[in-house]
């Protein structure tokens, strides 16, 4: 990929940190700092891609925004939470 990134890099590394910040005040904010248990690929990912498509679109699968000529490969991750930390009042 163009970027560098890799399955592998969360093979070597299992580590994975989202922060979101709310755009009206940038001191009001939540960190999730949680590790990559397992990967999944194949069929499972497919059918989950397709799931989430019809519920969302309310189109039935397949996806309809995957180019087929194009051979990408999806992954989905399954993070397990280690540490959560907040910042301002709600």
């Amino acid at each position: 990929m163009a970027d560098g990134f890799t399955i592998a890099n969360f093979r070597d590394n299992p580590k994975l940190t989202v922060l979101l910040v709310n755009p009206g005040n940038s001191y009001q904010w939540v960190q999730i700092k949680s590790t990559v248990r397992w990967d999944k690929g194949g069929d499972f990912i497919t059918k989950q891609v397709y799931r989430i498509w019809t519920k969302y679109t309310g189109q039935p699968g397949p996806y309809g925004l995957r180019d087929p000529k194009i051979d990408k490969k999806r992954v989905l991750f399954f993070c397990g939470i280690d540490r959560i930390a907040t910042f301002g009042e709600a």
